[in-house]
């Protein structure tokens, strides 16, 4: 197995692990209704530093590569598709910021 790919196996297993505890306090409903992701979500996101998936290691992010994000973001997706799409916007805000500066 390519040495990517083990990353991307122990990032997802990582998130998924995170993401089942975080389902008991993210409500998929509640955030379509409210058409937003609560506080005490972010801020459980933040903590598991999915805000920087795409963000390069030397900027202190996991540095997954686009197909490997879109792996993690299936799988993510499958719980709760809003945090896919929340998670996505921020990983293009951030990312692209940081890459324009080289």
């Amino acid at each position: 197995m390519h040495y990517s790919n083990y990353i991307t196996v122990i990032v997802t297993v990582a998130i998924v692990f995170q993401m089942s505890h975080l389902q008991e306090v993210n409500d998929p409903a509640r955030n379509d209704r409210e058409e937003g992701v609560s506080p005490e979500v972010v801020a459980q996101l933040r903590e598991m530093g999915a805000f920087g998936l795409q963000v390069p290691a030397e900027y202190n992010g996991v540095g997954l590569t686009n197909t490997q994000y879109a792996r993690m973001v299936e799988i993510v997706g499958s719980h709760d598709l809003g945090i896919g799409i929340f998670l996505g916007a921020h990983q293009v805000r951030r990312s692209g910021g940081l890459l324009s500066l080289n």
